[in-house]
């Protein structure tokens, strides 16, 4: 649509927005900083407009853990790609560390404790003087103590101190093109596995494949949770009956069953971020 002989551009319009402004603004005065790049929006965000903002004093950089999935490796590398943000892969060791591998409501704290130590290494090695996360304010409601052990090391959030939330994160991602914007939450391997459950190589590769088995189903937000050698379903709730038709059911418990599951359920009430975390409320 043009008027006057002028296109109207709407994502320009939308990038008015004055929380992104804010965003800008912080990033730019940061004078060189390293993005911990994900496979989702909100990193993907903020590595978009740290590179828009610094070029190659912006830098992402991905763990790289047998906690990241193959599917996640790749879409971070995407991310990476279509922002023309330069990105790297650094080998983090939390699984050397026995209070991570033992799985208590500690384990994330320990997580983001090494992945903030690699990634200051990172930093510093490059002379660059800010690391950041994508923590959004929609991060604060549930138990996050990784968020936590990240802001201990000196960790900026650059979506959260601008108050931007999920909804703004995924409209602004939209908005600059980012085709992330859409992609559904996800959280890394060892989120599937119950508390108190000791975390290893064979849980996270039952896990990673259980999840693509779905996807292979045509569902889209699933997480596989694992409880001792029992599988929880969980995809959107709309999706359920889909899941329990006899032909699909057969073929993915079969499948299921020859990634290393006794058991295969489905819980009834659906996809939801966090519900390993239910657990933990009477504990802590």
């Amino acid at each position: 649509m043009a008027t006057d002989g002028y296109a109207i551009d709407a994502s320009r319009i939308f990038t008015e927005n004055p929380k992104l402004h804010s965003l800008r603004s912080l990033l730019r005065n940061k004078g060189g900083i390293v993005i911990g790049l994900s496979a989702g929006v909100d990193s993907s965000l903020l590595a978009k407009v740290a590179f828009d903002e610094l070029g190659d004093k912006a830098v992402a950089v991905t763990a790289a853990s047998p906690s990241l999935s193959s599917a996640d490796r790749l879409l971070a590398s995407g991310n990476a790609r279509e922002i023309g943000i330069r990105h790297v892969f650094v080998e983090t060791s939390e699984f050397e560390n026995p209070e991570y591998r033992k799985n208590d409501a500690m384990r994330c704290y320990h997580c983001k404790a090494e992945l903030s130590s690699a990634l200051w290494a990172f930093a510093r090695k490059e002379g660059l003087p800010a690391v950041a996360l994508g923590v959004n304010s929609s991060d604060e409601g549930d138990f996050r103590p990784g968020i936590r052990a990240a802001a201990e090391s000196g960790i900026c959030f650059p979506l959260l101190e601008c108050a931007i939330g999920k909804q703004e994160v995924r409209e602004m991602a939209k908005a600059l093109g980012l085709s992330a914007h859409d992609r559904p939450s996800n959280s890394c391997l060892s989120s599937r596995i119950q508390y108190g459950q000791v975390i290893d190589a064979k849980s996270l590769l039952m896990v990673e494949g259980a999840e693509e088995v779905l996807r292979d189903h045509g569902f889209r937000n699933v997480r596989v949770r694992l409880h001792g050698n029992v599988a929880r379903i969980e995809v959107d709730s709309e999706f359920l009956s889909q899941l329990v038709e006899e032909k699909t059911r057969k073929e993915i418990a079969e499948r299921f069953r020859s990634l290393g599951f006794a058991y295969v359920t489905l819980d009834l009430e659906g996809f939801r971020t966090g519900s390993m975390n239910l657990s933990l409320r009477n504990s802590l």
